[in-house]
């Protein structure tokens, strides 16, 4: 397996965390054009032993992917499957030792299905937990690499490696408050904490493959506004574990938004793994958009897909995946559940009435005006005019995701 801290010694990666049908297609083409690796994850609450939000296992989830991979004819040696934030966060507000053997379950199938980048998280209280602590966290998380390092022996495959830490944004997305970066004394403390759990369960052969730390580096987004990275409050936390934790590097979750010079400047501090997610799904939505404004212009209103009036719609009558993120109201509430930074729509794209307005404007977009392309999508239309890209509803939509693949991948090669 090519993730190892020799790699990260040399560059970074950035992870993919999405399950957008659209998304994955466009990762998979962009590392093929580009002959890069590609690491894909699933979050725990996207992907789990019950099947998660996308009805999705493990299982079925890696199967789904490498057979993408077959199809595009992508080498599935450049291809790695992570699993993200594997622990009690589905289950938090059950009893700790039930949440804990479901979270031990989680990692069983992700591992057995070929997970090999495994990302352990912990930091959530459970229900009864009357002493929350860094030496609990840490004691959970060894607990769940000893059942990620004993699937391993049965099953076989690439040995996995590790990305663990005690103070873990959560998954799904960002809050509107971005954390202070974490303190050299508080890293101190997670890495010793961490260790000594591990070498308790006898794991120091896991805990060598320990690749990278999650901390908190003062970056997020909210609704409308993104925290950028700052290298100089991150200086003397990036020296610190250079020096003195040389085969270790940090993860950074939340890298949404983020200027490409941020991008590449965080590479070079040490933050070799860069997670994206909304980032992504956000460009599918200006695509989408885009191409439903087209089709207002060009099509008979009797005909058209009424995608945007349609996702809405869904969105108003199940609320649950954006109720705790917008507290606006009337146009300003619109405006959020459009274009939010949270990009919260992104958990409607798959429901049944949307995929119908999806398929139909597909339908209805197969042969764009050229005048109409270059009104709404203008660096697909030069890209067009220069014969690098087909007019293909689908082909415009995924240039769009390109670009900010195109972002991180220029960002993790260090020059």
């Amino acid at each position: 397996m090519w993730l190892d801290s020799n790699f990260l010694k040399n560059r970074g990666i950035f992870s993919i965390c999405s399950s957008n049908e659209n998304v994955l297609d466009a990762s998979i083409e962009f590392a093929k054009e580009k002959e890069d690796f590609l690491l894909i994850e699933a979050t725990c609450h996207q992907v789990n032993q019950f099947g998660g939000y996308t009805g999705m296992t493990p299982e079925s989830f890696s199967e789904k992917i490498f057979k993408k991979a077959e199809e595009m004819n992508f080498n599935p040696e450049r291809l790695l499957l992570g699993g993200d934030h594997l622990g009690p966060e589905p289950w938090k507000n059950e009893n700790a030792d039930t949440a804990m053997d479901k979270a031990k379950q989680l990692v069983i199938e992700f591992v057995k299905n070929g997970f090999n980048k495994i990302h352990l998280d912990c930091s959530m209280p459970l229900k009864g937990d009357s002493d929350f602590s860094t030496t609990l966290v840490a004691d959970r998380e060894a607990e769940l690499c000893a059942v990620a390092e004993e699937t391993y022996e049965k099953y076989g495959g690439n040995r996995p490696v590790y990305v663990v830490g005690t103070e873990v944004p959560a998954p799904g997305g960002s809050t509107n408050e971005v954390p202070e970066v974490t303190s050299i004394e508080e890293l101190d403390e997670m890495i010793e904490e961490l260790q000594n759990a591990f070498l308790r369960l006898g794991l120091k052969n896991a805990w060598d493959r320990v690749i990278a730390i999650v901390v908190r580096l003062g970056i997020g987004f909210g609704g409308d506004s993104v925290s950028e990275y700052e290298s100089e409050k991150t200086k003397e936390l990036c020296t610190y574990l250079s020096r003195y934790y040389p085969s270790l590097y940090f993860e950074a979750h939340s890298t949404d938004y983020q200027t490409a010079g941020s991008l590449k400047q965080m590479v070079k501090d040490g933050i070799r793994i860069l997670k994206v997610g909304p980032a992504l799904t956000d460009a599918y939505r200006r695509g989408m958009f885009a191409l439903n404004f087209i089709e207002k212009e060009s099509i008979d209103e009797e005909k058209q897909s009424r995608l945007v009036e349609n996702v809405l719609k869904v969105m108003d009558e199940y609320p649950r995946y954006w109720e705790d993120y917008y507290n606006s109201v009337g146009k300003t509430l619109r405006l959020d559940q459009m274009y939010s930074y949270f990009d919260r729509i992104r958990y409607y794209w798959g429901f049944e009435e949307v995929e119908k307005s999806k398929n139909r404007l597909i339908e209805n977009l197969k042969d764009m005006q050229m005048n109409l392309i270059r009104q709404y999508l203008p660096e697909q239309y030069e890209k067009i005019r220069e014969n690098k890209l087909n007019k293909d509803p689908r082909a415009l939509i995924n240039y769009e995701i390109k670009k900010v693949l195109n972002d991180y991948q220029k960002s993790v090669i260090l020059e």
